[in-house]
């Protein structure tokens, strides 16, 4: 029997989201319930209703970006899973010197074969 595990993605990229569903739908010992969101502020609301095992998070986000998400999940959900995801590591780990409020940041890097 498979185990299950629900998934909260906040990624403004349609195509993203889709290529995590994918990755996820290839894993046959878990069943995944997921649910999507476009912005933070839409991913805050879903994460206080649904408390998701866990949260891929886009760095990236209009108007309020990844972090300022991931300073407000712990005042609803103190015990959440993120990963953070982004397709610009290298420009935003540079620009905003984070590497101390995440503890890790994943590069976007997919390659199917």
């Amino acid at each position: 029997m498979a185990e299950h595990c629900s998934i909260l993605i906040i990624d403004d990229n349609i195509d993203d989201r889709e290529v995590y569903r994918r990755i996820l739908g290839r894993v046959s010992s878990t069943a995944y319930t997921v649910v999507e969101a476009e912005t933070g502020e839409e991913g805050l609301a879903l994460n206080g209703r649904k408390r998701p095992d866990c949260i891929l998070l886009d760095y990236s986000l209009p108007g309020r970006d990844g972090l300022g998400v991931l300073a407000d999940i712990p005042e609803s959900d103190p015990a959440a899973n993120v990963i953070m995801l982004t397709g610009q590591w290298q420009r935003n780990r540079r620009r905003r010197g984070d590497e101390e409020r995440s503890a890790r940041l994943s590069d976007k890097g997919f390659a199917f074969a």
